[in-house]
């Protein structure tokens, strides 16, 4: 029928824009109910908008391009001194991509 889930459920095409700074999301009708913002007859745009803006957000908030940022363990500011913090221990469930880097890294 080229009618997508959301409008099975009685919705009708939406076409909804956020902008967050220079950036800008649209969803349509197909994308919210993959993103399980559609309930019945109720559309949680709250959530839809929050979801849009949180993937535009960088996965590591800086004050600045250059800044070091925060240790993980104890807070401290990186940008003002080196901590005492150890470093922390590689996950092991990495172990064998470091494998492969390794030998790749010795042929090389």
């Amino acid at each position: 029928s080229g009618r997508t889930s959301a409008e099975d459920s009685g919705l009708k095409h939406i076409k909804k824009s956020f902008a967050y700074g220079r950036h800008q999301v649209t969803l349509e009708t197909g994308e919210i109910a993959r993103q399980a913002h559609v309930a019945g007859e109720s559309l949680d745009v709250v959530g839809m908008a929050r979801d849009a803006l949180v993937d535009l957000l960088p996965a590591r908030i800086l004050c600045r391009q250059d800044c070091a940022g925060l240790c993980p363990s104890c807070g401290a500011d990186l940008n003002a001194a080196a901590c005492e913090c150890p470093p922390s221990a590689p996950d092991s469930r990495w172990a064998a991509l470091q494998e492969i880097a390794d030998r790749l890294a010795s042929e090389g």
